[in-house]
């Protein structure tokens, strides 16, 4: 799934697939020190497969799940675009932070249960999305489309709940994340990068390191991971 978007941080080359006999099964490493060797490129380093992929597509439901980001996004996105419709403008604000809050409450639900508080705090919420979107159809059109976080989220969550079947639609997977991801680079030690797409405007941002995870201190667009130096095979983690 990953396939084309790691890159090796000391040769530029790509991450591909290989295949270990031993318990840890599949894992990405450098094609260049694979095929010709650490005197062309030093980076011997293994991520295993499903590990990278799953912490990868955990880091970027969490990070768009964020509600500042859907704020910040939203700004620079009027900014850009000129504000139009201005009422147009505060209620399309308005629905898109009822969305995160919604994704958030679900992801609660999906984690601790069905608790009657939540429960009560979608219908609240659905009913406020509901009256907003009531109030923008009476809106005129501005011309203007705002993007959403939305379509993002909806796509990670399918690529996670996809992640047992990984054989399964691969070249769907590819292109999904080919659109949420511009790369990820891997050094022979220490934490990597992951540069991610705004949403809202296609454009690379850099994240942050997550503490012994794929990813790690948040300065936009860039995130850490980890794996394992020397030919090691075990998982990232």
């Amino acid at each position: 799934m990953l396939s084309g978007l790691i890159v090796c941080a000391e040769c530029g080359g790509r991450f591909t697939i290989s295949s270990g006999n031993d318990k840890n099964g599949r894992y990405y490493r450098c094609s260049t020190n694979k095929n010709r060797g650490k005197q062309v490129c030093g980076n011997s380093r293994h991520l295993n497969l499903h590990r990278a992929e799953q912490q990868t597509l955990e880091f970027l439901f969490d990070r768009f799940l964020n509600p500042s980001l859907a704020e910040r996004s939203i700004e620079l996105y009027q900014q850009r675009h000129g504000n139009g419709n201005p009422h147009l403008a505060a209620l399309t604000n308005a629905q898109q932070k009822c969305q995160i809050e919604m994704q958030n409450l679900v992801e609660t639900i999906r984690q601790a249960g069905p608790m009657p508080e939540f429960l009560a705090a979608i219908k609240s919420t659905q009913d406020e999305i509901d009256r907003i979107e009531a109030q923008i159809k009476e809106e005129p059109d501005d011309g203007m489309e705002m993007p959403t976080l939305a379509d993002a989220i909806e796509e990670i969550e399918y690529l996670r709940s996809s992640l047992q079947n990984p054989d399964q639609d691969v070249e769907h997977k590819r292109n999904i994340l080919a659109h949420l991801i511009h790369r990820i680079k891997i050094p022979p030690r220490g934490h990597g990068e992951l540069e991610y797409y705004d949403p809202q405007q296609h454009l690379p941002m850099v994240i942050a390191k997550k503490d012994n995870g794929l990813v790690n201190n948040i300065s936009p667009g860039r995130s850490g991971m980890s794996g394992d130096p020397e030919g090691s095979r075990t998982p990232v983690s």
